[in-house]
């Protein structure tokens, strides 16, 4: 095994818990893998499967089933970098991939908490939660769709919040720029993992919605405020 191309590949990686965690166990998995020839699109539509199927055991309702839905998302957030290692080592990418990954990416998410509503329904909850992903989802894919060719969450990541300037005594800049940490994939999956072990998972329905309406609510000023700039 080429341990130097790997520990590069590690080090080069965002997000505290991806650098950490997941990589050192994605990197060999997707070493063997490269060695196999497997093609990155499998290991995407695997991952896709894994994702997916977070939301149907979270939707059981009960803690085993909170455990395993919490587990499968952490799994599936390692699995995640899979497919792209492999194709940085076998050298292939497509148009195609892109997408896949961009499925699994967001549609893991969407299934986790659609389970996880679905065992703790309530209207109002609901209603702030739909509208909240809604109006966020638009803002981040109507920047994508401008300005870049992906439609990944992390690539709204590193081409806009983590080019944001921060400004000397801008309270306000500082906290977009370090606390979007805890809303990168491999943290907030981590976290999931752990609440569903402490027995709390549920919580994560009332900080989503609040999270996603200050997120939009940010994401809207920062918007005004790159108008107004003369």
């Amino acid at each position: 095994m080429d341990k130097k191309r790997l520990e590069a590949i590690r080090l080069a990686t965002p997000g505290p818990v991806a650098r950490h965690l997941n990589k050192r166990i994605s990197l060999p998995i997707s070493w063997q893998l490269a060695k196999w020839g497997v093609h990155p699109n499998w290991i995407s539509a695997f991952n896709i499967t894994l994702g997916w199927s977070t939301g149907f055991f979270t939707a059981q309702g009960t803690y085993p089933f909170y455990l395993l839905g919490g587990f499968l998302f952490q799994m599936a957030s390692i699995f995640d970098g899979c497919d792209g290692e492999v194709a940085k080592l076998r050298g292939m990418t497509s148009k195609l991939g892109e997408w896949l990954d961009s499925i699994s990416d967001n549609g893991a998410l969407i299934s986790f908490f659609a389970g996880l509503l679905a065992a703790n329904f309530g209207w109002g909850l609901a209603l702030l939660l739909v509208s909240g992903l809604a109006v966020l989802f638009f803002q981040i894919i109507l920047f994508l769709k401008r300005n870049t060719k992906s439609a990944s969450l992390v690539t709204f990541d590193k081409e806009y919040l983590s080019k944001l300037p921060i400004q000397s005594g801008s309270f306000l800049m500082t906290f977009i720029r370090y606390g979007r940490v805890f809303m990168r994939k491999d943290v907030f999956s981590l976290m999931f993992f752990l609440f569903a072990l402490v027995g709390i998972l549920p919580a994560w329905l009332y900080i989503a919605a609040v999270g996603i309406w200050l997120s939009n609510g940010i994401l809207l000023w920062l918007k005004w405020k790159q108008r107004i700039r003369p």
